[in-house]
């Protein structure tokens, strides 16, 4: 029998995040660090409003507006273990399920497995590394037993003021997660 890797996640989110929500974020996290062959982990997943991602997006992308996910890696010098913090919109993924017509809460799941590729090191810069990306979340997502619900070529998230997942680095931005410093 395998033993588990030793993964350290956590949530923080608004009152209005269910429990059900919550626990699929931390569900798809894990099977995305163990799909890559992560051996170790310590990630933060905190679900803000867009007003909150808004002004994380401006001060450390310097891009004006709300995006869906932003992931923050704080790696550097670790040896191999996975560190980071992955920022997702409650406002911004509630739109975007209503505007594609599923479930709330497997936007905010595909947002997380997107944000821990971002973690793993992998990009989305191209079309064709946004298609590995949208097709390795979804992949998640299914292993999770959810819908497979990325966007697919040529589908457009920018009509809902969303302006894409990012990468970022700098300070740690929620405050007594993770080392204060990211690589």
């Amino acid at each position: 029998m395998d033993e588990e890797p030793p993964y350290q996640l956590s949530l923080s989110a608004m009152p209005t995040s269910d429990l059900h929500s919550r626990e699929q974020v931390l569900r798809v996290v894990r099977e995305v660090l163990r799909r890559h062959g992560c051996r170790a982990a310590n990630i933060h997943v905190a679900l803000v409003d867009d007003q909150h991602i808004a002004d994380l997006n401006e001060r450390f992308l310097q891009h004006e507006g709300a995006t869906d996910v932003l992931s923050f890696d704080l790696s550097e010098g670790r040896g191999g273990e996975v560190e980071g913090e992955i920022v997702i919109s409650l406002d911004t993924a509630l739109r975007e399920a209503r505007r594609r017509g599923h479930d709330p809460a497997v936007e905010l799941a595909l947002y997380a497995a997107h944000g821990a590729l971002h973690l793993l090191g992998l990009d989305d810069g191209t079309e064709e590394e946004a298609r590995l990306m949208h097709a390795r979340a979804d992949d998640a997502l299914e292993a999770c037993g959810l819908a497979r619900i990325a966007p697919k070529e040529g589908e457009d998230r920018e009509e809902s003021g969303a302006s894409g997942p990012e990468r970022a680095r700098g300070d740690s931005v929620l405050g007594g997660v993770g080392a204060g410093r990211l690589a």
